[in-house]
């Protein structure tokens, strides 16, 4: 249902799509891609809350300290994920790989559904990893973390799985949220606690 976008958009997102993809589409900065996608996957979450975990352990906190920490971290994530599938479902558009009909290895595109594309999760995920690891480090190294993010969105469109447009939606989303939560005073409490 691309009728909810606005077709200067869609046009202007092709265009950048296809632009970035010609830029990079050598085969060793398709599979840098392919390992920067990764950053943004559930596995990244899961090993961010896990490291979170062992910083905070390994700091001498008890392991009350720890279980906040992680079901806090799990609760922004559930929240993020659960916001980017449902405007997914209310968007429904199509991947590039389909509409434009770019030619992708199988393994690539195996499993993704075809209508999903806005906004990315990956790039939400990343996002949202960023904003939670620089609120707990007290925004140092900003630049880096964002960085490494922006990085994951990007790899997202060299990769052909998803338009520019999606990545900036994703980022928004899962960077918002994230933010969103953090500004309420029992989960910053939380983490305060914990992390």
């Amino acid at each position: 249902m691309q009728t909810l976008l606005p077709g200067a958009w869609l046009e202007l997102d092709q265009v950048a799509l296809l632009w970035w993809q010609a830029r990079t589409a050598a085969p060793a900065v398709q599979a840098l891609m392919g390992a920067l996608t990764l950053l943004g996957s559930a596995y990244a979450v899961a090993a961010l809350i896990a490291v979170c975990a062992w910083q905070s352990r390994r700091l001498g906190q008890g392991w009350r300290h720890v279980m906040v920490l992680g079901l806090s971290l799990a609760l922004v994530y559930g929240a993020v994920a659960a916001t980017y599938l449902g405007v997914k479902q209310l968007v429904q558009r199509e991947r590039p790989f389909v509409a434009l009909a770019l030619p992708l290895p199988p393994e690539r595109t195996e499993g993704i559904a075809p209508a999903s594309s806005f906004p990315s999760g990956h790039a939400g995920n990343a996002f949202m990893l960023a904003v939670l690891w620089l609120h707990l480090h007290r925004w140092r190294r900003w630049w880096l973390w964002l960085g490494l993010a922006g990085c994951v969105g990007l790899s997202r469109v060299a990769l052909g799985l998803h338009y520019p447009g999606d990545v900036l939606g994703g980022a928004l989303l899962g960077g918002g949220v994230a933010w969103g939560l953090l500004r309420l005073p029992w989960m910053a409490r939380r983490l305060r606690i914990a992390g």
